[in-house]
């Protein structure tokens, strides 16, 4: 399996993301300490985390 393999099988952009963000807030309520990964609110659609 590729990279595209891989691409082809997640779920759309806008439901990733939602996704993503339910993750952030559940690690935070779990761990609350420095969250690993995090959303950030002002982020812009187009502005992207390397």
């Amino acid at each position: 399996m590729n990279a595209h393999d891989v691409a082809a099988k997640l779920p759309d952009i806008d439901l990733l993301r939602q996704r993503c963000k339910a993750l952030a807030v559940i690690e935070r309520i779990i761990d609350g300490g420095d969250p690993y990964y995090a959303y950030t609110s002002n982020w812009g659609p187009t502005r992207r985390r390397r």
